[in-house]
């Protein structure tokens, strides 16, 4: 619902279970800085959530 909301093309999902904490990585297109920022701040309101990290490419 967030990436929807925001608009935002998901390109890859993935996820797995490393000793009970699940791991998601995603890849989402993004037009500048400011979307990304706003992608940031509204995935890191997910309950549990961890880390977010930007890729290298």
């Amino acid at each position: 619902m967030i990436l929807s909301a925001l608009k935002l093309r998901m390109t890859s999902l993935s996820a797995r279970d490393d000793n009970g904490v699940t791991r998601v990585s995603l890849v989402i297109e993004v037009h500048n800085s400011t979307e990304l920022e706003n992608a940031i701040a509204r995935l890191s309101t997910i309950e549990g959530f961890i880390d977010i990290r930007r890729g290298d490419g």
